[in-house]
């Protein structure tokens, strides 16, 4: 065999062994890249629970620091009374004048409802005076009302409300489910999935900006521990 023979079957087997180990290498490359894209989609997802979980322990904190509490639902709705047909009309009047004038935007418009304990028909208002009264009175058409001071106008409490519903899915995601305007608590209610959905509570309270306007409830008891 001559020489340049020789060199040649050498070279052939060199080229060989490098395409082969080039191969190798970029079967390593290809393996080491996918582990290292579950491991960074692992820590992601573990910073993302410690954060969350930071998030619940300070969010509970705020809770607790500012007394807010989560009023049971069933408990609150538990009382039956039978409604006589002189009550639903001052109820139905309650609400026409409620229509009425929840549709001015008046600033200083709180709420109109039918106190059923008292029998009277509530009006409350945010500033009690003597041209408000005046304005009131010329959509009442002579009912009977009684002016009472409210901390909220309605309308604060529609945008507190459309505030809530613009952000109901991250709200539902931490366990509010619904909410809607309590027109004679004059608030904004939200209900929880649980009485411990601290992340919920905070977010919705900080929308408040006035502060007190939101109350929160829930069907579920009590609990002292974590949910």
């Amino acid at each position: 065999m001559k020489k340049e023979q020789l060199f040649d079957i050498l070279g052939e087997v060199d080229e060989k062994k490098i395409q082969s180990a080039g191969e190798t290498m970029s079967r390593k490359k290809k393996t080491s890249s996918i582990w290292l894209n579950y491991g960074t989609l692992v820590a992601c997802l573990c910073l993302v629970i410690i954060s969350i979980l930071s998030f619940h322990l300070y969010a509970k904190q705020y809770v607790i620091s500012n007394h807010i509490t989560v009023h049971n639902e069933l408990l609150l709705g538990s009382d039956y009374c039978e409604v006589t047909e002189e009550q639903a009309k001052k109820l139905e009047k309650a609400n026409s004048i409620h229509n009425k004038l929840s549709t001015q935007n008046f600033e200083w418009y709180g709420n109109c409802y039918y106190d059923f304990e008292n029998d009277k028909i509530m009006l409350g208002l945010t500033e009690i005076s003597d041209s408000n009264k005046e304005t009131v009175l010329s959509y009442t058409r002579n009912t009977a009302v009684e002016f009472y001071q409210c901390d909220y106008s309605y309308q604060y409490l529609e945008e507190l409300y459309n505030k809530l519903y613009k952000n109901r899915v991250i709200l539902y995601l931490f366990g509010a489910d619904r909410f809607n305007i309590s027109i004679d608590k004059n608030k904004v209610n939200v209900h929880l999935t649980n009485d411990n959905k601290y992340i919920a509570i905070y977010i919705a309270n900080k929308m408040d900006t006035i502060g007190g306007a939101i109350t929160f409830s829930s069907d579920i008891q009590p609990t002292d521990g974590d949910g």
